[in-house]
């Protein structure tokens, strides 16, 4: 994804790393996802710095979103109906993600192998 670097002033394609902050009370890691949030790594200067937060929450999503569908097609590769019903409600879940166009690509190759 082009970005305009603020520290070198170029507009360039960036490495995105997505970080998943864990957060501690009382010497004890809680369980769950924690607070993910993005970095960017610009490929011109090699500075790194934080998105902006629309940015980063289209980023988190996807990434989120990337993650539930590999779990699905995973899980239920061998039953096509039950992996139908999953990626339904995960496109409807996320709706505003690019990514959704190869969940829906996938959708309908199971669609065309086993009808229901």
């Amino acid at each position: 994804m082009p970005l305009d670097c603020p520290y070198c002033g170029q507009r360039t394609d960036a490495i995105i790393k997505i970080h998943n902050a864990k957060t501690k009370h009382y010497s004890v890691l809680t369980v769950g996802k924690g607070k993910f949030y993005c970095t960017f790594v610009c490929r011109n200067c090699t500075n790194e710095g934080r998105l902006e937060k629309e940015d980063e929450r289209l980023y988190v999503r996807t990434h989120l979103a990337g993650l539930e569908y590999d779990k699905i097609v995973e899980q239920y590769a061998a039953q096509p109906d039950k992996a139908r019903s999953r990626l339904e409600k995960l496109m409807k879940k996320y709706p505003d993600i690019p990514a959704i166009e190869e969940m829906r690509q996938t959708l309908d190759g199971w669609n065309r192998r086993s009808p229901s």
